[in-house]
């Protein structure tokens, strides 16, 4: 990996080619918001997860919770749900997937192949 890639990349294997990043973002992406979903399931939250949130308060928001929950983990000797930080160069690549499930860029792709 490339020196300080902690500061870029959500991991090591991230640096690899930038479809890998694409790929270890999406994860992370999903990782919140699945986490996200859970937290306001059980009223422990209340997260937008929807296309029209703000992406870096979804990030923001969802590790609060994940360090709350990798405090568990660590009692019982598991690793943490979510590292505790996200640079913001992260956060920015995270907001561009988040900005994927947005209707102005669904409705681009439904005049692009006419659907």
């Amino acid at each position: 990996p490339t020196p300080n890639w902690q500061n870029s990349f959500v991991s090591a294997y991230a640096t690899m080619h930038p479809w890998e990043d694409f790929a270890e973002t999406v994860n992370v992406y999903l990782d919140l918001t699945a986490i996200a979903t859970t937290a306001n399931d059980q009223g422990m939250a209340k997260i937008n997860t929807g296309p029209d949130a703000d992406a870096e308060q979804l990030v923001r928001q969802t590790l609060e919770i994940a360090i709350a929950v990798s405090e568990f983990n660590f009692d019982l000797g598991l690793t943490h749900l979510l590292p505790e930080r996200l640079p913001p160069q992260v956060i920015e690549k995270v907001a561009f997937v988040h900005s994927l499930r947005s209707e102005e860029y669904l409705n681009q792709l439904r005049d692009l192949y006419r659907v």
